[in-house]
């Protein structure tokens, strides 16, 4: 059964006519005009031309084909027929929205009396010399649509005198208007960005231009065109072709604007009467030749053009005098806004806005707006500067801190501060520097400063720290224990930074004084130990001191020099260690208290070592005497 069916739908395909099946590619003929199928998806056809000379001119905008409809949206002229024409064009019969037609192909109306005033605004892109060598057009305003101008499409128009872009058009084709020699006025859109090679090439009565978002000029764009005597270059432009306005003689003036990077080989060759050249960009552009290989910048000018040339910076050009040059003057920081001193060295006025300057200190890279009156100018310059710190002159007071405390009570005086700042609105980072802390020895030491204050260098000038005494009391306890006195030894209690208990041995019974040498070795602290004290006769001699209470550990033995006085009582005159203190009698007898106690208290009242032993004591006279660290501590009893 399949068989049989698949044989009847074969034969009935071979019995239908051709003429119902179409395919992309496939021609027809529609009302004596022949097409192109482009798409079937879309139903969209070309029109390829008429038939013959004589066929009626009107362009139909859809064509019927196989009973299906088709859009017209390309007019093309094919080169394997010259039959077909489109000489008899009429767009005039359809209203203008009726048309979808995108493309006009390549002179699909060259050497047609077509006014292209007329073509429809739907037109998005003309091919190239459609309208080329005609004579009879005298104005042109593009169709609202066009984005791209073919090549040659109106060269040689010979009276052409104005031209008028629209909001779409993005490209004008090489050659687009070579030779139009009456042609005045060109205003193009602010949508175009490429005028090609040689597009306004001997339009020698072009004497007005208007073209405010070209990016880029091809080679010889307005070569020859001797009445153009000013030109407003966009500030979208990027590069200026090689001969772009080649023997334009009439230019009075011209400003290249901020954005070029590059300039071609003789672009303004021969514009004799160019009064000055005004750069806007920061940095010299790039001069080139038309394959893009580096010129030099006398290729691209006339010889004496560089004393008409003017730039923003000799700092970023090697060419033209600097517009604007600044003071090289130092700037010291204020506060304020840094007043800038700068002068003018071209020949219009301009005022420079220097408001808003960066005010702290350091180098600074701005970009200043410089205005011209006449011509009515404005321009990007780069500016340099450095704002030093201003001098801060800080004094360290001088400041006191008794021994012991931890107290740091450093003040500075400042002289120097600018515009209302002070040391409270300023950031410091101030530290101070000495070499005191609180178990440094009584005595004055220098104290400096660190600090970073922004915008300020500072000045420091150093001062002293004192440390002074430390106010204790040392309590003597159990004294009615001096009637059991035992003459022959005596303990003496002193006060010595990490020392180990010692015995000192002197002899028996004396009645003098005893002075210790050398006894710096014990220094440097805080610690009570006990030292036995033996009497010996009056006289030289000398002592022996053995560490961590032991008579026979020779290797710790240390002998001290002593001399004997009479009638002195018991003193220590060493500055720096020990001091023995009492009163002086006539005679005495010293001697040990075995219940005898005693405390030593510091400055604030703390108790620093409580119930030392075997207090020395002076029998029959009284008792008087404390031994101490008095470089650190004013004792009371």
């Amino acid at each position: 059964m399949f068989t049989y069916v698949m044989r009847f739908l074969f034969c009935l395909l071979t019995i239908l006519p051709l003429s119902l099946y179409a395919a992309v590619g496939d021609h027809f003929y529609y009302a004596d005009w022949y097409y192109e199928i482009l798409s079937e998806t879309d139903m969209t056809v070309a029109n390829l031309g008429a038939r013959s000379a004589s066929t009626p001119g009107l362009v139909y905008p859809t064509v019927e084909h196989n009973n299906k409809v088709y859009t017209v949206i390309e007019l093309r002229k094919e080169s394997f027929s010259s039959s077909y024409t489109f000489k008899n064009v009429d767009f005039t019969n359809y209203a203008p929205s009726s048309y979808k037609i995108k493309k006009i192909g390549d002179d699909v109306f060259n050497g047609t009396a077509i006014d292209p005033n007329t073509i429809p605004p739907c037109i998005e892109e003309i091919g190239a010399r459609n309208f080329a060598d005609r004579n009879d057009i005298t104005s042109v305003t593009l169709p609202s649509q066009l984005r791209i101008l073919g090549s040659s499409c109106f060269q040689s128009c010979a009276n052409l005198q104005s031209v008028k872009g629209n909001f779409h058009l993005k490209k004008i084709g090489d050659g687009a208007f070579f030779m139009c020699q009456k042609l005045k006025t060109v205003e193009l859109s602010y949508s175009v960005e490429d005028i090609g090679n040689d597009a306004f090439v001997s339009c020698s009565a072009l004497e007005s231009l208007i073209m405010p978002s070209a990016k880029t000029l091809g080679t010889g764009a307005f070569q020859d065109c001797p009445k153009l005597t000013s030109i407003s270059l966009p500030s979208n432009l990027v590069s200026i072709g090689e001969s772009a306005f080649l023997y334009c003689t009439g230019l009075k003036s011209i400003v290249i604007p901020e954005n070029v990077i590059s300039i071609g080989k003789r672009a303004f060759e021969h514009c004799d009467k160019a009064e000055y050249i005004l750069f806007k960009p920061a940095t010299e552009p790039a001069y080139v030749n038309w394959k893009g290989e580096a010129a030099n910048f006398t290729d691209c000018f006339n010889a004496d053009i560089e004393s008409k040339m003017y730039v923003p910076s000799r700092k970023t050009y090697e060419h033209g005098i600097e517009m604007i040059s600044f003071e090289d003057k130092p700037l010291t920081y204020t506060g304020l806004s840094p007043e800038i001193s700068w002068k003018n060295n071209t020949p219009w006025p301009i005022t420079v806005d220097t408001s808003n300057l960066p005010k702290t200190a350091g180098e600074h890279n701005v970009t200043l707006t410089a205005a011209f009156q006449n011509p009515s100018i404005s321009l990007n310059i780069p500016y340099t500067f450095n704002i030093v710190k201003a001098p801060l002159k800080v004094t360290v007071n001088n400041s006191e801190r008794v021994y012991g405390s931890f107290d740091q009570n450093y003040s500075c005086s400042f002289e120097g501060f600018v515009n209302g700042e002070s040391e409270s609105t300023v950031k410091l980072d101030l530290s101070y520097v000495t070499e005191a802390n609180y178990q440094s020895p009584v005595g004055t030491y220098p104290i400096s400063a660190t600090l970073t204050p922004a915008n300020y260098e500072p000045e420091v000038i150093s001062g002293t720290i004192t440390i002074t005494k430390a106010q204790s009391t040392l309590e003597i306890q159990n004294l009615d224990e001096l009637s059991n006195l035992k003459t022959g030894e005596g303990v003496i209690i002193c006060w010595i930074s990490n020392a180990p208990h010692s015995e000192l041995s002197l002899g028996s019974e004396t009645t003098a004084s005893v002075e210790l040498q050398k006894m710096s070795t014990l220094t440097n602290g805080e610690e009570a130990i006990q030292y036995r004290l033996i009497p010996i006769n009056p006289g030289e001699g000398k002592v022996g001191l053995y560490a961590s209470g032991s008579h026979n550990h020779e290797d710790a033995y240390t002998e001290f020099e002593v001399k004997i006085e009479d009638k002195a009582g018991i003193t220590n005159v060493h500055t720096d260690c020990v001091s023995l203190i009492t009163r002086p009698y006539e005679a005495i007898i010293i001697g040990k208290a075995d219940n005898a106690k005693a405390r030593l208290y510091d400055i604030n009242g703390r108790l620093i070592h409580n119930g030392i032993d075997n207090v020395i004591r002076v029998a029959k006279r009284g008792v008087y005497i404390l031994i101490v660290n008095n470089s650190r501590y004013e004792v009371a009893l």
